[in-house]
């Protein structure tokens, strides 16, 4: 099967980033993830951390209806 690129609305699509600094327990808090929308990086940039260090992003996640019962 073909692959081909869709078009999703930005509403239905984040980003996961994650502080990986070990200097002041970032890597073991629960604040070392970030969750931010396309449209943050326009006004923003990188998502920082509470400790000052830039983030690495980790993955991208999309919005999907589930399958209707029948359907593959």
């Amino acid at each position: 099967m073909k692959q081909v690129w869709k078009k999703i609305k930005d509403a239905k699509v984040r980003h996961i980033w994650k502080c990986m600094s070990d200097g002041d327990g970032c890597n073991k808090s629960v604040y070392n993830e970030s969750v931010v929308d396309p449209t943050f990086y326009e006004e923003n940039g990188t998502p920082v951390c509470m400790c000052g260090d830039d983030m690495r992003y980790i993955r991208t996640e999309i919005l999907v209806s589930p399958a209707k019962k029948g359907k593959k």
